[in-house]
């Protein structure tokens, strides 16, 4: 399987927090399922480093590439395309980001 996951996943999977669910630890460690992170995880995490909203996270952007590509997770590149398609995205009613990683199909 192909799942997309979000930059609080991929905090907590690197951070190894409690509050990754098992089921999602599981999902990040089966070496059968494809993980994929959107570059825009990169840049998230950069700006809540600069305004000290990351005080667990002590490693840098190049240690963050460096563990997700240990981990076998596969960054994809984001494009204008990708920012004109986020108006099709539709919000749930309860909250405004994904809580889980996102199963992607073909």
């Amino acid at each position: 399987m192909k799942y997309l996951i979000d930059t609080q996943i991929l905090i907590w999977f690197q951070l190894n927090d409690k509050q990754l669910k098992p089921s999602v630890r599981t999902i990040l460690t089966d070496t059968n399922n494809k993980i994929f992170v959107s570059d825009i995880t990169l840049y998230e995490i950069a700006i809540k480093q600069k305004i000290n909203k990351l005080q667990k996270l002590y490693a840098n952007l190049n240690d963050i590439i460096l563990v997700a590509n240990e981990d076998k997770f596969q960054f994809i590149p984001i494009s204008h395309t990708h920012f004109l398609a986020n108006d099709n995205v539709p919000l749930l009613s309860d909250h405004k980001d994904w809580a889980s990683p996102t199963l992607l199909t073909d």
